[in-house]
């Protein structure tokens, strides 16, 4: 509920369930679960710009991720690993507008993705399109657009809502840009595959 908060744009909402989580997480629960929480605090504070509580909630979220299981983890937290905390960091940097620090968190994230799980289709989408906004973030429009392309073309090959929504996002933020030449052809790209 929290996530779902934060992706309507309601961060008070989304830190005030992402606590009651931590509250109700905070003994006798899974490691797995714990980290889920904290990492919820996490993109919270970050998306209200609060870098101190947002590093502290990431810190605990790594501790309770790396905490000896007693028990099996619940299902629901079955997608909790390490990519899951890197893409967690990644988008609180993003957030939080440390650029160099997303992109490094959000390539190493995708590098893992690759590497382990190239099934996932979705997740490379929605971390590729992290990605190509943490370099506009960064002023670099043109590598931005060229990782938005690629973003784009797997959204479309897997037609997920969420992914697009995000892209939607992402391609809001570059029409600041259209007069650069790679820009308007992205656009024209997407355009066209609607």
């Amino acid at each position: 509920m929290s996530l779902h908060a934060l992706y309507r744009d309601q961060p008070g909402k989304a830190l005030a369930l992402a606590r009651t989580a931590v509250d109700l997480t905070s003994v006798g629960t899974s490691p797995h679960a714990r980290a889920t929480a904290h990492n919820r605090t996490a993109r919270a504070h970050a998306r209200l710009g609060e870098a101190d509580a947002c590093k502290r909630s990431l810190a605990l979220a790594r501790a309770a991720y790396d905490a000896e299981a007693g028990e099996r983890e619940p299902r629901w937290v079955g997608y909790v690993d390490e990519v899951e905390l890197l893409a967690q960091r990644g988008a609180c940097f993003l957030d939080l507008g440390l650029a160099g620090e997303a992109i490094t968190e959000i390539e190493h994230t995708i590098s893992l993705v690759q590497s382990r799980t190239p099934e996932h289709a979705r997740d490379l989408a929605h971390y590729t399109v992290r990605l190509a906004a943490a370099y506009l973030s960064k002023g670099e429009v043109a590598q931005a657009t060229a990782i938005g392309g690629s973003a784009h073309r797997m959204s479309v090959a897997i037609g997920s809502a969420r992914v697009r929504e995000r892209f939607t996002e992402f391609m809001d933020s570059l029409s600041a840009h259209k007069k650069v030449p790679e820009v308007r052809e992205l656009a024209e790209e997407v355009r066209a595959s609607y």
